[in-house]
């Protein structure tokens, strides 16, 4: 179906008030943003943000959604693909394309994005998840991964790793390189859970 000038500009003003909601939250940290700034900066009225989102928590929920639309188009095909092996290296660089993805956000929104009442992080059914999950089946079902314990269970542990080292990072006001610090750590995990010759 074709999208009408409403539809595009609908879609345009979502993503301004959303972007502008992300910078602000990353200028002036959360707390100190209020919907009136985000619309102010945005150029829209109070009325036009509730109509795109319900409060200024779910700028983060959509946050997810980009990602998981990040991740879906750029690596569950990559993650299927029978011509790339699904060997440790590629574990690694889906890991550390999470990495560069939370850096991209910068440390301000992590902060706040990486919380206990965040659920968002348990949720089925994610692209980021289930892209990863296709890729560790395929390396254990083509044997260039030999894992002690099944494919889901072993991206779970690796999502568990992930967010543990951004919270790191983020306790440590992002005084570590994340990117390097996760192909270190999940370089690590993989040993743990590979089967030894």
């Amino acid at each position: 179906m074709r999208k009408t000038s409403r539809d595009i500009q609908a879609e345009q003003s979502k993503k301004r008030i959303y972007e502008t909601g992300i910078a602000l939250f990353a200028m002036n940290g959360f707390d100190n943003t209020s919907v009136s700034d985000i619309c102010r900066e945005a150029e829209c009225s109070v009325g036009a943000f509730y109509h795109h989102f319900s409060s200024k928590h779910a700028l983060f929920d959509e946050a997810f959604e980009i990602a998981d639309r990040e991740f879906a188009r750029r690596n569950c095909e990559d993650a299927v693909e029978r011509s790339q092996p699904a060997d440790r290296g590629a574990v690694i660089r889906y890991m550390e394309h999470y990495a560069r993805l939370v850096n991209s956000n910068g440390l301000e929104f992590s902060k706040h994005f990486y919380t206990w009442s965040n659920k968002m992080f348990i949720k089925e059914g994610r692209a980021m998840q289930t892209c990863l999950a296709a890729l560790l089946q395929r390396g254990v079902e083509s044997g260039t991964l030999t894992l002690t314990i099944e494919p889901e269970a072993a991206c779970e542990w690796l999502f568990v790793c992930a967010r543990g080292i951004v919270f790191h990072w983020c306790l440590h006001e992002g005084g570590f390189d994340l990117v390097a610090r996760m192909r270190e750590s999940v370089d690590r995990l993989l040993a743990g859970i590979e089967t030894r010759a």
